[in-house]
């Protein structure tokens, strides 16, 4: 379970947050679609940030819908 006080999340804490499989998490990450960042060879997200992108998103998708095009 995610603390809240916490200001950095672990992969298996941002998956079960988004409800996607660890896996996708990785991929995101190697990939740079989700802000996120090495700490050896550990993956780790400021929850700050992450909050963030995920605003980003669901106001790029509220645009596609009411421009009927996607957004680059």
């Amino acid at each position: 379970m995610v603390q809240e006080s916490s200001s950095f999340m672990t992969v298996n804490e941002v998956a079960g947050y988004l409800r996607l499989h660890e896996m996708s998490i990785y991929r995101m990450c190697q990939n740079g679609t989700i802000p996120s960042f090495k700490i050896g060879k550990s993956w780790r997200f400021k929850r700050e940030r992450l909050e963030e992108w995920l605003t980003g998103k669901e106001n790029t998708k509220e645009e596609e819908l009411l421009c009927g095009e996607k957004i680059e």
